[in-house]
């Protein structure tokens, strides 16, 4: 009877187990149809495992309820939403950028239109330049160009702007999710430790996984309780149990993005438990401006943002850039042979350079002073004035062929229509004949010498100063006071190096003719004393220490060291040729003597110069100038003369020759005196030559350099912008760079040469500006203030020989309102072929100017329009993976129903054998309790 009744509870428990398995699957089931539309829910699927005891199944209960997912394809769905939600913000921009801005091919506001109407107006300015209308519409049609640039270019940087302010904002969220998702994991944790059911929580956590996939790839691990951590390479964004935060600071305007202000680095901080940063910082993405570069973002939506900006969008600035820096150096280039009508009165040039800076030219280059009416000025000396011919290949500055100092110009420009001599010669039709330099070599030395002082002198203690012998007075006497100096007295100060400071400062502000002889310096603690002229009467200048012998080392210094001029001084002549029919003439020097010594007939090869230019004679021959000994016992100040017998030929065969007398001084030592020109100081009567006073000797014409607001700028290292400026409204120039190109900075072994010819080298007659490089080109793309301002300053035409008529015609340079080469020049431009670099996805190409903007369109749209089939292609499969995750993840209602009646059958099966087993036991207790 004990084994039945063992047997009936065996079977009894084994039901209620049955019915408590049921009451689960049905209660998961019911959970899974509820939130069949619940976003991130998981179907769940309940596990049964049999009860085994002896070795045989007594029943089942509930193993798990867990959530139907198949991680591989998981991990693959989230892959692909980091690939599109990067080609969607991606695919976002440009498609808005090329709704925006580049806009349809065939529109009116494309770069090529623009480009197209400026030219028509280039072609009826051609036609008649004198017309103001013409000019006109040269301006506004160029205007409209560069507006249209730079929209364009504005258009694109804000859309970098744009992503830059994106960034922030995603990374903003992405620490957000970083930390609901702490959150979640503090949860696991303790879910799990309880015995809770954390199935809910993994759907919270899955769901934010997906939101963090999103925006960045990062790589996810999982502990055993389900908690995740999540890393980019060696970086952590989440752990297990610490907490992180990524930085970054966006760019603050447009104006900041188009200075070039360097973005800013992608960091990622540790936090403490109270949420504060530690100093455990990682780099996700450096700064743009870093030396060593980081960039460890995955894929993503923050890595799409990344590359729109500092990639993919800049593509495009950079070939809008390469576009505007060629052309605008191109149509420059071009430009700079022109002058506008009336001819302009400065040219300021654009480029940046000091006075100490070095280029190396090749060719010619012209500068013409006209009067406002472009004709030839009529010049101080009663005849007109022939432009200013620069040779680059034969101009030397001291340090080479070819070799330009800023200053060197500055002097070669100055010497010619600067400051005007008293008088010059001309011999026949050769005009203003002046000796020029073309030598260093005229040298001397200045005496020198110091007095060491060992402590501070006393009170009335002195030294004589004495000047050179056989000055007066013979001595001057400087006293050390304690008190305030007066006269010839020097404070003493409150150690040796301020008193020696008084000292220096007291002798170099003298008036004294003893002490004023010299200039003073310290050395440590020494006075040094410096002759001011080169030559041996320094070596008599003397310092004498008087008073205490703690005053100085020595009682006597004398300078010493001066040496006279010594030397030889090569020279040229300089000379117009202004015949009247335009003819050549030759010039030749027959004898030469020095101070007024015995003639001798100098190595010098006849020179042919053509008419209406000016030149010197060893410009193109080296053996057509001159070398001339250095009379011995001169010293600085000192002068010697120069006397030539000048022959002049004219193509007649007919010859005049006249002697000329030069006198040349012996320069300051440190003075380079190459391209020095020195005036007639005398001619010998009764021959062919004449002697003509100036009516005045005022500057004409001006070179110098300035700062941006027009002012002087002497200091050798101090930048600025050089300058030809006319000296009234009456004198205008007209610069012309014919065959001139720039070689690049000689003192410099790798230097970068431009090519570019003088002019436009210097920036003195551009048309367009647009900054020093092609970065930002397109942004700063403009038309010339001053011509913006006056259309009349456009130029038309070039300077050109005149027509030699009548008796007093001088055959020079000149231009007139219906000159239009400059013009038929900027036309030909169109059509020009421009060597453009390889940028960003547009090969190197030699094209004109409007096929390339043709390729800059067709890259925009061709990326645009790939941006957009990626986004459609990566959307097409991440859908095609949901759909593939819901078949094994999500809810299944008719599924779930027909399981709910299999388990309601199973559940009523179950109740009644239990039905059964309560008869068995009752009829077991009416048993028992019979017997």
């Amino acid at each position: 009877m004990s084994i039945n009744n063992a047997g009936l509870t065996t079977s009894l428990n084994t039901l209620v187990d049955a019915l408590k398995a049921n009451q689960n699957v049905l209660s998961t089931i019911s959970d899974n149809i509820s939130n069949a539309t619940t976003t991130g829910y998981t179907k769940r699927t309940v596990t049964q495992q049999t009860i085994v005891a002896d070795g045989s199944g007594v029943g089942v209960n509930i193993a798990q309820i867990a959530r139907s997912i198949d991680n591989f394809l998981v991990s693959t769905y989230r892959n692909q939403i980091s690939a599109s939600a990067n080609s969607a913000v991606v695919n976002t921009y440009l498609d808005r950028l090329q709704q925006s801005a580049y806009g349809s091919p065939d529109s009116s506001t494309t770069v090529s239109s623009a480009l197209n109407s400026f030219y028509s107006g280039l072609d009826n300015f051609s036609a008649d330049p004198s017309s103001s209308v013409n000019r006109t519409l040269v301006q506004t049609g160029a205007q409209n160009f560069t507006s249209t640039v730079n929209t364009l270019a504005n258009n694109i940087q804000q859309e970098r702007l744009n992503s830059d302010a994106d960034i922030s904002s995603t990374i903003g969220n992405l620490n957000t999710i970083l930390t609901n998702l702490s959150s979640i994991n503090t949860a696991i944790l303790k879910s799990s430790n309880v015995g809770g059911d954390v199935n809910s929580l993994y759907d919270a956590r899955d769901l934010q996984l997906k939101n963090v996939k999103s925006i960045i790839n990062g790589s996810l691990s999982f502990n055993s309780y389900g908690q995740v951590s999540i890393s980019v390479a060696n970086t952590e964004l989440l752990g297990f149990g610490t907490q992180f935060k990524v930085d970054y600071s966006p760019i603050s305007s447009l104006a900041s993005l188009n200075a070039g202000v360097p973005t800013n680095a992608i960091t990622v901080a540790q936090l403490d438990s109270n949420g504060n940063e530690t100093s455990n910082v990682q780099t996700l993405l450096s700064a743009s401006n870093a030396a060593n570069k980081v960039d460890t973002v995955p894929n993503g939506q923050l890595r799409g943002l990344i590359d729109l900006r500092d990639t993919i969008l800049t593509a495009n600035l950079n070939q809008l850039d390469n576009f505007a820096y060629n052309f605008a150096n191109t149509f420059n280039e071009s430009y700079n042979s022109g002058t506008g009508y009336p001819p302009p009165q400065t040219l300021n040039g654009t480029t940046s350079t000091t006075l100490d800076s070095e280029r190396k030219f090749s060719g010619s280059t012209r500068i013409t002073l006209l009067d406002p009416n472009g004709n030839p000025v009529a010049g101080k000396f009663g005849t007109n004035i022939p432009p200013l011919t620069i040779d680059f290949d034969k101009f030397n500055d001291g340090t080479g062929t070819g070799n330009v100092s800023t200053q060197s110009l500055i002097n070669e420009i100055n010497q010619y229509y600067g400051n005007q001599p008293s008088q010059i010669v001309n011999i026949g039709s050769a005009n203003d004949i002046r000796l020029a330099a073309d030598s260093t070599n005229i040298s001397s030395t200045k005496a020198s010498a110091g007095i060491a002082f060992t402590g501070q002198p006393a009170n009335n203690n002195t030294i004589v100063i004495s000047g050179e012998t056989g000055s007066s007075p013979a001595s001057t006497t400087v006293t050390f006071v304690t008190g305030t100096p007066t006269g010839n007295q020097v404070k003493i100060g409150a150690d040796t190096s301020e008193t020696l400071s008084n000292l220096k400062d007291f002798l170099n502000a003298s008036t004294d003719s003893n002490i004023s002889q010299a200039t003073y310096s310290l050395q440590g603690n020494s006075l040094v004393g410096t002759y001011k002229l080169g030559g041996v009467n320094g070596n008599t200048f003397s310092f004498n220490t008087t008073g205490t012998p703690s005053v100085t080392t020595a009682t006597t210094t004398n300078l010493s060291g001066g040496v006279n001029a010594n030397g030889t001084l090569v020279a040229d002549f300089d000379f117009s040729n202004l015949s009247t029919d335009g003819t050549p003439v030759k010039f030749d020097v027959t004898s030469l003597s020095i101070n007024g010594g015995g003639a001798t007939t100098p190595a010098f090869t006849e020179y042919t110069q053509a008419a209406g230019d000016r030149q010197r004679t060893g410009a193109t021959d080296s053996t057509s100038r001159l070398n001339i000994a250095i009379p011995a016992g001169l010293q600085q100040g000192d002068s010697f003369t120069v006397t030539a017998t000048i022959k002049i030929t004219d193509s007649q065969g007919n010859i005049s020759t006249q002697d000329v007398t030069y006198s040349v001084a012996v320069p300051d030592p440190a003075t380079d005196i190459t391209n020095t020109r020195y005036a007639p100081a005398s001619i010998a009567p009764g021959q062919d030559g004449t002697l003509v006073s100036a009516t005045n000797t005022n500057p004409m014409l001006t070179a110098s350099l300035v700062d941006a607001n027009g002012n002087p700028v002497t200091d050798p290292n101090t930048a600025g912008f050089l300058q030809i400026k006319g000296a009234n409204t009456s004198y205008r120039v007209s610069i012309d760079q014919l065959d001139s190109q720039d070689q690049g900075d000689p003192t410099l072994p790798n230097s970068t040469e431009t090519d570019q010819g003088f002019s436009h080298y210097f920036g003195l007659n551009n048309f367009f500006t647009f900054g020093s490089s092609a970065t930002g080109a397109a942004t700063n793309l403009q038309v010339r203030s001053d011509i913006a301002n006056d259309p009349s300053l456009i130029s038309s035409g070039k300077a050109q020989l005149t027509t030699a008529t009548g008796t007093d015609a001088v055959y020079t340079y000149e231009i007139g309102s219906g000159n239009n080469l400059s013009v038929i020049d900027l036309q030909n431009t169109e059509n020009q072929n421009i060597n453009f670099a390889s940028t960003n996805g547009i090969a190197a190409i030699s094209t004109s100017a409007t096929n390339y903007v043709t390729q800059i369109y067709n890259y925009a749209g061709s990326t645009a329009s790939s941006a957009s089939d990626k986004a459609t292609n990566d959307s097409t499969l991440q859908t095609s993976l949901e759909t593939k995750i819901s078949d094994v993840s999500g809810v299944d209602i008719d599924a779930e129903l027909a399981n709910t009646i299999q388990v309601q059958n199973a559940y009523s099966a179950a109740a009644k054998v239990l039905g059964v087993l309560k008869q068995l036991f009752s009829a077991l207790e009416g048993s028992l309790s019979s017997s």
